[in-house]
This record gives structure tokens, sequence and C-alpha cells, in this order.
């Protein structure tokens, strides 16, 4: 398999809130909850993420709801602390939702899916998720999964655009490696069922060339 350098990442866009589809093995739910606390995002001013996040791991030290406090240099303290305690990654595009909700690519039971947008932070590029896999592939060498990412909204690049149809990040203890799937020869009569199955070809192109990975 061809793996795409840091240049040619360079040379490729997505859409503001492009389509991602993750799959992988899964991980224990000591494991789910490491990589939940160290992979959320949307911490400041939500109630309820801060809730979620701050109470997964009790301070008995301190006071009940301690992060509820009006703000002070001791409440801010205590956030920056904690978070630091937490080893969180500070992650824009690919952080999980702690309070369970669908934005989550890692579940509590540890299950490793994702079928959606990428809706924490809009305009991702190739070389920033490249960054963002390699921070989580480091901190969780135990992760094996692998993430497409579609490069165009609703329908697949077309063939004369020179554009690949989708970026596709294979994590594997440690290590993270890239490749890109190229656009087929469509006709322009094609509709919206023959473009939702060739989604679904090419997700199970991404889940073969997974499982016969070395």
């Amino acid at each position: 398999m061809n793996y795409l350098t840091s240049d040619q990442l360079a040379k490729i866009e997505f859409p503001k809130w492009p389509s991602c589809d993750i799959q992988g093995r899964a991980v224990t739910r000591q494991q789910a909850l490491d990589i939940r606390l160290r992979t959320c995002g949307w911490l400041e001013g939500n109630n309820a993420v801060e809730s979620a996040y701050y109470s997964a791991i009790p301070k008995p030290e301190w006071e009940p709801k301690w992060w509820m406090y009006p703000v002070s240099p001791r409440t801010i303290g205590r956030k920056r602390q904690y978070r630091k305690e937490m080893r969180n990654l500070g992650l824009q595009y690919l952080s999980n939702d702690v309070t369970g909700g669908p934005d989550a690519w890692c579940s509590w039971e540890g299950d490793i899916s994702y079928h959606n947008y990428l809706v924490q932070c809009k305009d991702p590029t190739p070389l920033e998720l490249f960054g963002e896999w390699v921070a989580i592939a480091t901190a969780f060498p135990y992760l094996v999964l692998t993430c497409l990412v579609f490069t165009e909204d609703y329908t697949p690049a077309a063939p004369e655009s020179g554009k690949p149809t989708a970026i596709v990040y294979y994590i594997d203890h440690g290590t993270v490696k890239v490749s890109a799937i190229n656009p087929k020869l469509r006709t322009e009569e094609e509709t919206l069922g023959e473009t939702l199955e060739f989604w679904t070809q090419a997700c199970q192109t991404v889940a073969a060339q997974f499982n016969n990975e070395p």
C-alpha cells in the first residue's frame, strides 16, 4: 500500500464539516475511561460537560461540585490541576463527548466506532487530523483503528477533479499511516442511492485493508 507524505497531505482539503467513519478494536472499560477523560473537549462554559468530566474521578478533599463554584483563582487553579492530572490532550477535532452523547468515537464500554460528521470544530485539514491522531496513538498505544474522512460533502469527489474521494488514517499500536481512496469513474446520472452505495463500498474497502494490515 502506498502511504501519503506530509507534503501530499498539505495539498488536500476537507469540507467545513467532513463526514467521518471510524472503526476499531474494542478496548477495556478502564482504557475507555482513560481515553474519554484525556480526549474530552468543550469544557469551558458547558455545565453538562464540566459536570461529567470533573465528577468522573472524585476529589473528596475538595468541596462537592467544586467546579460549579463562582469563578475564582482557586476554582480556576483546581480545574487546571485536574486537567493536568488527567493529562488531557487538548484536541480540537477528534475529542470525545464525555457526557455520553453521539459525538464520541470511544464509548464508555470500550467500543471504537463513529459514523457522523466531525462537528467538534470546523475546517479541519488532513495535516491537523494527522497531528491529532499521532497525539492519540502516542497516548494510547493499545489503539488499533481506521478513520476514513471524505473530501466532499454528500457525494464522492469527481474523477476530473484529481481529488481523492477520502483520506484514510490507520492507527496501529502507536503508529499512524495515511492513504487515499481515489475516485472511480461515475456517470452524471448517478443517483443518491448509488452515492450511498459508493460510500458503503468505500467503508468496506477500508475495513478489508484494516483487517489485512500486519
